[in-house]
């Protein structure tokens, strides 16, 4: 092969010019690109496949030492996922994705055991560190076949444990995090540990696990105890659902620091003391399902490890991100986003809290959450608004409430009435089909009561408005002057901050609750 031959021929220049350090060299060299060509060779049906497009997420979580799965989970991951062994006749496959996607390729699978069953003997790291190989046939966990996905599945006595140190480093140091995508097959009596980490020998180990209990919930374990006594332990997730796929991310530093397990995205931690004694350096041994006196009946689809503990935001985004590889996976739908257009009725800098604003208020009233961008500006006029509307690109789903007019130009007179409404049309027009947008009536101040020439004329405007957008009005003027039953007109002083905006009252008990209630109605 050109690879080999050109490694060859560097090692014999070496000899005639640079003497032995080269000759070295080129013979590494050599020695790695014969490496490279066999596994070509022996794998050929999962160097075929093309890479989807990468990086994939979960690589972005700087310092793996350890990554396996039936999925592939590494953009530049070109060699096999398992090695398998087919009932019938013992025989031994490598297994990679499938063309132009991750899983491992389950119609190749298929038609290669031709009505046979299938063990895993095999994990392969895709760091190209270590590999997980159980050599026992009795011990090897079955693959389960679903459509495109698969994955292993262990009874009671199957597990896994490398026979070497794991990783491209001799030992863990201080902090391991790892993260698994898996589900309980079966109910089961004792709880036990469904992966361990040891390293080091009597007196000086350290011990790390993921347990989980007959009522199915999870915790971390770290000691430095052979037997897992007397250790800092987590405390116990909610349960886990039978049958159901979860990830679960453990991670913990015996130089101090959390000791904190998250569980289908909800974390459960303590606090660690520094463990001052070192320990040796001795391998890092890490097994699957491999406890006393049996294992767990469970499936895993992929596994990875850190050589360090993930900070908060790392651990979330690790967590999220593994959580879209678990079979069946359905994308939360993201609820449309929620646009503020307007002057300082929206904007509220009277209220110092922001948490009390109609951005947060309007956000948090929503289940699930909805986002909402304010781009009010106190003082704004109309065709500021306008403006600031038609510098945007709104999608077809997301949603604009205006909420805009300065009560002089407004409440002093009619002359500038349909100027305004001419200006809220320029809007509605803008909006993509289905015009999603909602025009909240101009409230009056707080002064400008029934029978004062100012509400005569504030309602006048008002009456416009809904005579030009009859499906787009927000009747936010009448929920403010009738709140508690006042019927002055315009806002009682309970809900206001002074004569012209709302106080916190007024945007949680009116301002917001008008705005969700209409969004609702029309089914935005």
């Amino acid at each position: 092969m050109p690879a080999i031959d050109e490694a060859r021929d560097e090692a014999v220049a070496a000899v005639q010019t640079e003497g032995a350090s080269q000759v070295a060299q080129a013979t590494a060299q050599r020695e790695l690109a014969e490496a490279a060509a066999a596994l070509s060779e022996e794998n050929a049906d999962a160097a075929k496949n093309a890479l989807t497009s990468g990086p994939r997420p979960l690589e972005l979580v700087q310092g793996i030492y350890g990554i396996v799965g039936t999925v592939r989970f590494v953009s530049t991951y070109l060699g096999p996922l398992v090695r398998l062994r087919r009932s019938s006749d013992n025989t031994e496959r490598d297994f990679g994705p499938a063309a132009g996607g991750d899983w491992v390729d389950t119609a190749e699978i298929t038609a290669w055991l031709a009505g046979a069953t299938a063990s895993v003997k095999t994990f392969y790291d895709q760091r190209g560190f270590k590999h997980w190989t159980q050599t026992s046939n009795a011990t090897q966990p079955a693959l389960t076949i679903s459509g495109t996905f698969a994955w292993a599945t262990f009874t009671a006595q199957q597990n896994f444990q490398p026979t070497a140190a794991w990783g491209g480093f001799a030992r863990y140091k201080d902090a391991v995090s790892y993260s698994l995508l898996a589900k309980v097959d079966a109910a089961f009596t004792t709880g036990r540990p469904i992966v361990w980490f040891s390293q080091g020998t009597a007196g000086t180990a350290r011990r790390v696990a993921l347990e989980i209990d007959s009522d199915l919930r999870v915790r971390g374990n770290s000691t430095t105890h052979d037997n897992f006594t007397g250790g800092y332990l987590t405390p116990q997730s909610d349960p886990l659902i039978l049958n159901t796929w979860f990830r679960v991310l453990h991670r913990t530093n015996f130089r101090g620091g959390a000791n904190s397990v998250i569980a289908n995205g909800l974390e459960k931690s303590i606090v660690m003391n520094e463990v001052v004694k070192t320990p040796d350096t001795s391998s890092l041994s890490v097994r699957f399902n491999n406890t006393n006196p049996s294992g767990l009946p469970i499936s895993i689809a992929g596994f990875v490890a850190w050589d360090r503990q993930l900070t908060n935001d790392e651990a979330t985004f690790a967590d999220a991100e593994l959580a879209k590889y678990a079979p069946g996976y359905v994308a939360p739908t993201v609820p449309p986003l929620i646009w503020l257009f307007g002057d300082s009725r929206f904007q509220e800098t009277q209220i110092p809290d922001p948490n009390q604003r109609i951005q947060k208020v309007l956000a948090d009233s929503f289940n699930p959450y909805r986002r909402v961008q304010n781009q009010a500006v106190a003082g704004t006029v109309i065709t500021s608004a306008r403006d600031a509307l038609l510098s945007r690109t709104i999608g077809a789903s997301e949603v604009v409430l205006v909420q805009s007019g300065i009560n002089t130009d407004l409440e002093d007179t009619d002359a500038n009435h349909s100027a305004y409404i001419s200006q809220f049309q320029e809007m509605y027009d803008y909006m993509p089909a289905g015009k999603r947008i909602g025009f909240n009536t101009v409230v009056p101040q707080q002064s400008a009561v029934t029978g004062t020439s100012r509400n005569t004329n504030i309602t006048a405007f008002n009456n416009l408005l809904r005579a030009a957008f009859p499906n787009n009005t927000i009747e936010l003027a009448q929920a403010m002057s009738t709140y508690g039953g006042n019927t002055t007109g315009a806002p009682p002083a309970a809900i206001s901050n002074d004569d012209l905006h709302p106080n916190a009252l007024g945007v949680s008990a009116v301002v917001a609750p008008t705005q969700k209630a209409f969004i609702e109605s029309k089914g935005w």
